[in-house]
């Protein structure tokens, strides 16, 4: 997906673009907060979710990239300046669907391709630091 987007980028698709873009980084997200259990447990007792995956499922794509994810990482496993742009990216998008939003711009456009693309880098590491931790406690 993030391939497509990158595609559909270059040949000025700007809107389409943006969609496939986001799309990934929600799947992503999902997919990461399922394989993962990575609230401490003092969250789990003040909160009404004990999991990540069902805390992401009630905050949604916008409060998890506004709360939860700068909540659960340091600046040097997610830092802030990518998840400004993941955040600016689900806003355009949202914008696109909902109001309809014609123009994006490239000036814009390439730096949330950018973050989302680290973003779900990002999250890939993460779950496999997880695994090598649960291999090797």
């Amino acid at each position: 997906m993030l391939a497509i987007a990158r595609e559909l980028a270059s040949e000025g698709y700007e809107r389409a673009s943006i969609l496939e873009a986001v799309s990934a980084l929600e799947i992503r997200l999902y997919n990461f907060a399922r394989d993962q259990d990575i609230l401490p447990d003092r969250l789990k007792k003040g909160l009404e979710s004990d999991r990540l995956s069902k805390l992401i499922e009630k905050v949604g794509l916008r409060g998890a990239f506004g709360v939860v994810i700068p909540f659960l990482f340091s600046d040097d496993e997610m830092p802030l300046a990518i998840l400004e742009q993941c955040r600016i990216a689900i806003e355009t998008r949202n914008n696109v669907v909902h109001q309809g939003q014609r123009e994006i711009g490239e000036q814009k456009l390439r730096p949330m391709l950018v973050a989302i693309e680290e973003c779900c880098s990002r999250f890939d590491l993460l779950s496999e630091r997880a695994r090598q931790h649960e291999a090797n406690p």
